[in-house]
């Protein structure tokens, strides 16, 4: 403010120099997960300078290392050359856009049952059968959670296994039935099933 000032005609002319300083503004730039609602990630923290002044902020390295957490740059609208605005009533909110980056993953199974034959000494001992069941699921991994997500697998069958004719022996098992298999993808699983032959 200029104080008033009597003057007259002996008076000199005198120049008063008038300041003006920019206000002090806040910025805030908030980096948000677009898969879950536009839920917050992580913010700047207050940013604070005066009205017209660049924003001494960079978005460079949190997006970096979001990316490295399993995210993807999506948009920001904050821009390069960002400076405080001149409205003293609003804080400036910039926003930075994520999603959730995803890669295909897979796992394997085999499933394998051996038939084996038991029969008393001098006769001659069938070959065993062998039959392994090979299956594959596929999935997709969220990078951010670690979460998979499987795809459904049909489930197999072993076939059926019919005992060998053996002159003068019967087998306890005329059959090794035919047996339905879910995979587990809980590691490889082997089992051997015997058919016994007595002397009739």
């Amino acid at each position: 403010m200029v104080t008033e000032e009597t003057v007259d005609s002996n008076t000199t002319d005198v120049t008063i120099d008038i300041t003006y300083t920019g206000n002090t503004q806040k910025a805030l730039v908030n980096y948000v997960d677009k898969d879950k609602n536009n839920e917050l990630i992580k913010d700047s923290g207050d940013l604070t300078g005066l009205s017209k002044d660049l924003i001494d902020y960079s978005t460079e390295d949190t997006i970096k290392k979001l990316e490295a957490a399993g995210y993807v740059f999506v948009s920001s609208d904050y821009p390069t050359d960002a400076a405080y605005d001149t409205d003293d009533s609003t804080n400036q909110v910039y926003t930075v856009v994520f999603k959730h980056g995803h890669k295909p993953v897979d796992r394997d199974q085999k499933v394998t049952r051996t038939v084996v034959y038991e029969v008393p000494a001098g006769f001659d001992t069938p070959e065993s059968v062998e039959e392994t069941l090979s299956f594959t699921q596929t999935g997709d991994q969220d990078l951010v959670s670690k979460e998979i997500t499987w795809n459904l697998v049909d489930s197999q069958s072993l076939k059926t296994v019919t005992s060998p004719k053996i002159v003068g022996l019967t087998a306890k098992k005329d059959e090794v039935a035919s047996e339905v298999v879910v995979p587990t993808f809980d590691g490889d699983k082997e089992t051997t099933v015997k058919v016994v032959y007595t002397a009739n």
